[in-house]
């Protein structure tokens, strides 16, 4: 399984990265640095979309692993895009969730089999105001 990722930078200059969802045609949008983190993690960027929530494997939300949000906390996105996960936008409040997001992950062993599956495919893309300047810079 192939995942396009698209690196660029948000309009503040943020590293940020892009990745497909796996069952609608929309990308979510979050930090480079949280990106990488996730790998580390073993979550494979293979997500999707479920009731308003990005999830790993079906069924652990994106935005919780994240942050880290703990038991009896719940993130909100500011912005009301699901889709938007920079952390700038995920706000973590007082929530009923019974579970701390990454030990979700520490109780299922990694399958390595899937990770090596998965083969991600990196384009790096210069905004538009980038292009400019450089071009500028050029002359």
């Amino acid at each position: 399984m192939k995942v396009r990722v698209l690196h660029s930078r948000d309009e503040d200059g943020n590293e940020i990265v892009t990745v497909p969802l796996s069952n609608i045609d929309k990308k979510v949008i979050l930090y480079k640095d949280d990106f990488n983190e996730l790998l580390s993690l073993g979550v494979v960027p293979k997500w999707t979309l479920n009731a308003n929530l990005v999830l790993a494997r079906g069924r652990m939300p994106i935005g919780r692993l994240i942050v880290d949000a703990k038991k009896g906390e719940k993130v909100e996105v500011l912005d009301g895009s699901p889709l938007n996960l920079r952390r700038s936008n995920l706000f973590v409040s007082l929530g009923n969730a019974k579970y701390n997001a990454r030990d979700k992950l520490s109780n299922k062993p990694v399958n390595r089999q899937i990770v090596e599956q998965v083969e991600l495919e990196h384009e790096h893309k210069l905004p538009s105001w980038e292009v400019a300047e450089a071009l500028r810079a050029s002359q």
